[in-house]
Formats: C-alpha cells, structure tokens, sequence
C-alpha cells in the first residue's frame, strides 16, 4: 500500500493537499513518492519510458518552486497564540453545532464544499470568496472537525459527510436550487452530494477534484496535515493568516480530520457509484500541475483515461460538461485567481437569467 501525506509534492498532484512541507529551518523537504524523487530507479525501464518520466518530474518541478510561502518558527508562535474570532452561523445537526458562514448577495447562491485537511475554509479560500461574493451569495459550510464546527462521534464517510452538509445548509435557509463550487477530495463529496439531492442542485463548479479512477483504484493512505508545515495563504492580510493558523492550531489532528484522510481512498473509489445526473452541468477548472502528476503515475500504474476525460466521465451526459486546463498548481483558486472568478462569473450567467 502507497503511503502519501497532503504535504508531500506528489500529495499535491494526487489533488489532496493543502500546502507542501516544510523542515524546520524552512526549507521545503524531498518528496515521500521514490518515484519522483529518482527517475530513474527502475533499472528495467525502457528508454522512452524513462525519457518520458524525466520530462513530466522537470515539468512539474516549475509548479513547486515559489509558490509557497513559509513562516518562521516565531511567526508562528505568534500566530497560533492570537485569539479565534467567532464568524458565521452555528447551526444543530445530530446534535453538534456545525459552523455555516454566509456573504454576499445574489440570485443564485454558490455552496462551497472543501477539500480534506481544509483547516478553515473561510479563510483558506478567503482571495475567491471575497470577490465572488461581490456578485453572488456564496455559502461555506464547515464539515464536523473542521473551521468552527464541533468534532462528531459518528464514522466519517460519503453518506454521513454529505448529509450533514445538507442539513447544515437547511438549517441556514438554503433548501434548493444552488450551485455547488468544490476543491479536491470536495468533488468526491460533491458527487455523492449532487447523486442524493439532485433536485436541488443546478450546476457544478469543480476546482481540480479528485476522480474515482486518479489512482488506478488502489488504496492509498492519506495523512492529515501538519500545521507548522503549511504555507501562508498569499496576499491577504496578516490577521486573516493568523486566524487560519490559530484555529489550525486548535482543531487540526482532531478525530474527524484524522478519520476522514483515513477513509479518503476508499470515499474516492466509492464515489465511482456515482454520476451527476443528466440536466445539472458541470465545469471544471483544473490544474496543469495535476494534470502532469496522473500522466507521471500512469507510468506506473494503470490509469484508465487523462485527467480531463476522467472528469468528462463523472456526468451522465459528456455534452454537459465543460472543461479549462489552468497553467497553475492544485491551489489554483489562488495561483489562477483571476482565470477562475472568470469562468466562474460566465458559468454563474446560465442559472442567473
């Protein structure tokens, strides 16, 4: 069984990161994956094969190279000291209060699902929230365990995540007719999501999701993140940094964060069950980085279809799906900010006529 953490580059290309490693002294450390960190390791490997694996490692080396901002260890110590603030609504759901922040105004709201190891969704995707709500109404939930939500003593898994979300966002007043914006293993949940309350869904919005076929249908283990680790979120203030670190510091390594990158790779070859039904389109706004991390896997294991046909394949009906390549990393709602508000705003103009 492959071990990956969401802080080593290849984790990165497996859609599933938050931000990659750090040592101590601040510098990045080598990838967990051998088969990036020697290309040629496989004695047995014909030329062209090895041609090829070099090519795509030098490829993406230009994605992990000043795209992360690393503090010091004294920063740091400043940050996770600084007092939480309180933001959104806390709303019951099984018994536990799960945290919904609201902003903006619009006709249509855009529901935000995150990724795994999302610390704070609020502030983590705070540059697309921000000027996204300038025009819509967008809704963040906080699954259980993450952001200000309680922690949950329930098994976390596709059926039980998906349901909480819906939930949370009745209890807020969203009953239907939304669109759903989603990040990595988030497009996992979306697809559960989406397959249970069809109705109530009118679009998709897929920002480099994770796909049942990404991993050929191995199993693979997912470690959660580790906070000293992660990088700053770029070009926001310093108080918002100091929030995403604070409440990192409270809830990261909580029982659900670490339930849930336990059960991530089987939530990933589970959500092969589902489709997006015909009649709910769907864009998706990829990664180049990612994009050059499945074909570099490929080499190794068997991977049916490229990364953007593997995302052409989740809807019923292929026609109804819309697909742009962005020359950036897995973080693109940063990296490729402008390129995804864009897209995001013309997609938006179908369900707001």
């Amino acid at each position: 069984m492959n071990k990956i953490t969401t802080l080593s580059t290849i984790a990165l290309t497996l859609m599933l990161c938050v931000g990659c490693s750090a040592n101590k002294d601040n510098q990045k450390t080598k990838t967990e994956d051998p088969k990036q960190e020697n290309v040629t390791a496989n004695p047995k490997e014909d030329k062209a094969t090895a041609a090829k694996r070099m090519k795509l490692t030098k490829e993406l080396e230009k994605y992990n190279k000043g795209t992360e901002s690393f503090i010091s260890n004294k920063q740091y110590q400043k940050y996770i000291k600084t007092p939480i603030k309180e933001y959104g609504q806390k709303v019951e759901v099984k018994g536990k209060k799960m945290n919904v922040y609201t902003v903006g105004e619009g006709k249509v709201p855009i529901v935000f699902i995150p990724g795994q190891g999302t610390v704070t969704a609020k502030h983590q995707y705070h540059n697309l929230i921000s000027n996204l709500s300038k025009t819509h109404k967008v809704v963040v939930v906080e699954p259980f365990g993450s952001g200000l939500s309680d922690v949950i003593d329930q098994p976390r898994n596709l059926a039980n995540i998906t349901s909480d979300i819906h939930e949370a966002l009745q209890k807020v007043g969203i009953t239907g007719k939304y669109v759903i914006a989603s990040h990595s293993i988030g497009g996992v949940y979306a697809l559960k999501y989406i397959s249970t309350y069809p109705k109530e869904v009118l679009g998709l919005i897929g920002l480099d999701t994770s796909t049942p076929g990404m991993e050929g249908g191995k199993q693979v283990d997912f470690a959660a993140p580790v906070l000293k680790e992660l990088p700053k979120i770029p070009k926001v203030s310093d108080d918002i940094n100091a929030q995403f670190f604070a409440i990192g510091h409270k809830i990261l390594n909580n029982s659900n964060m670490k339930e849930e990158a336990k059960n991530s790779s089987n939530m990933i070859n589970e959500s092969a069950n589902y489709k997006i039904p015909k009649g709910i389109p769907a864009m998706y706004l990829l990664a180049r980085e990612s994009d050059l991390g499945l074909q570099l896997r490929s080499l190794d294991i068997p991977i049916k279809g490229s990364w953007q046909e593997q995302h052409k394949e989740l809807s019923e009906d292929p026609k109804e799906v819309s697909i742009h390549t962005l020359d950036g990393t897995h973080q693109i709602y940063d990296t490729n900010l402008k390129e995804v508000i864009d897209y995001t705003n013309q997609f938006m103009k179908t369900f707001e006529k």
